[in-house]
């Protein structure tokens, strides 16, 4: 089967289109799913760490008066916590 010219040109064509729909598909479904990861993180990994930073925060708090009631006997150190 031989082919014209043209038609080889067309279908080089044609095979080049295929070829870039087939990279807009996977870039449009790769986008979508990175859209997913990002939203989970948003919506869950990062309101976790944000509490566990505050539960952090306030245990530091209680030591730190743990400590200063230790060294001073000082009660009111203790009422915070």
């Amino acid at each position: 089967m031989k082919l014209k010219i043209g038609t080889k040109i067309y279908l080089g064509f044609a095979l080049v289109i295929l070829f870039m729909m087939v990279v807009g598909v996977a870039a449009v479904i790769g986008f979508n799913l990175i859209a997913e990861i990002n939203e989970h993180m948003l919506e869950v990994i990062i309101p976790g760490v944000n509490e566990s930073k505050d539960f952090e925060i306030a245990s530091l708090g209680a030591v730190v008066a743990v400590r200063g009631y230790l060294l001073t006997d000082d009660e009111s150190l203790l009422n915070d916590y």
